[in-house]
């Protein structure tokens, strides 16, 4: 062997030994992370707390869950870290009075939803008809007519109005959390076209006429007899068709502008909430 070759095999000698030792210590740090990684494993707990979403659609309401208290906005409320198991919900007012009650099961790592309406929503399967509520006592003004009512829990007088029909009114008892829709029950205003021309005519005679004996009262010679004779019957006749055409009138706007009153009869699109949840349910009353 030549004195070149010797060199040559000593440094492919020196090579090999690095490379087994760097791998050696590539597998002994692999290794070492590995149980560092189990044992960091093995000593984590599990999480033993969830999420809770409750969604209602009235602010300034607050919420005890798990014995936290809350204050909720309309809309979604997110409460993390809540203990998981059985989880009671309860719901108060503003003033403090409980309305809402219910309890949901969490998982661990989970989220588990409840939901509560303080209001329902009143409308009418008709496109073109508006409902509002009706007039009390103590009202300055008539309410708005909406295409949708969003009422709270209660008795209400609601009155259902739709172009060229008879209006209807009836009360409906309201639970939480309702979809309610009011199917039609209004009738179609008669065309009495005829008989407001005929009202009209005679509100003009009648003027006409009282017109004309005060005229003649006027210009005409005291102590003629007949004259007075026709300026009395011009009065009391013109007088009669008055009273009567504007009676007539008056009538006919009234009939338009008086509700017709009933039961209403309603679909029910979703019933009160109940354990956290919307139930379906349909039904007529």
């Amino acid at each position: 062997m030549t004195k070149s070759s010797a060199v040559i095999l000593r440094i492919l000698g020196s090579a090999a030994a690095l490379l087994l030792l760097t791998t050696c210590i590539a597998q002994a740090q692999e290794t070492k992370t590995g149980n560092d990684t189990s044992a960091l494993e093995e000593g984590s707990p599990a999480p033993t707390t969830g999420t809770v979403v409750l969604s209602v659609d009235q602010d300034g309401l607050n919420a005890n869950i798990g014995g936290t208290s809350h204050v909720l906005r309309s809309g979604d409320n997110r409460f993390e870290k809540i203990t998981t198991g059985k989880v009671d919900i309860v719901i108060s007012d503003a003033a403090g009075k409980e309305v809402h009650t219910t309890q949901v099961t969490l998982s661990a790592g989970g989220q588990a939803a409840a939901a509560f309406r303080v209001y329902s929503v009143l409308k009418s399967n008709l496109p073109d008809a508006t409902l509002r509520l009706a007039e009390t006592k103590s009202a300055t003004k008539k309410a708005k007519a909406q295409s949708s009512l969003k009422l709270k829990a209660g008795n209400h007088a609601i009155v259902l109005e739709r172009p060229g029909h008879f209006s209807f009114k009836g009360t409906l008892d309201v639970s939480a959390g309702q979809k309610i829709t009011v199917l039609n029950q209004t009738e179609a205003i008669p065309e009495r076209d005829q008989l407001r021309l005929y009202a009209w005519i005679g509100v003009g005679l009648g003027l006409a006429m009282v017109g004309t004996a005060t005229a003649l009262e006027i210009a005409g010679e005291p102590d003629s007899g007949a004259l007075d004779t026709t300026k009395f019957g011009l009065a009391g006749v013109g007088g009669v068709l008055f009273v009567t055409g504007g009676s007539v009138i008056k009538w006919l706007v009234e009939e338009k502008s008086t509700p017709k009153e009933g039961k209403f009869k309603v679909q029910l699109g979703a019933a009160p909430i109940r354990n956290g949840a919307i139930l379906g349910a349909s039904g007529k009353f």
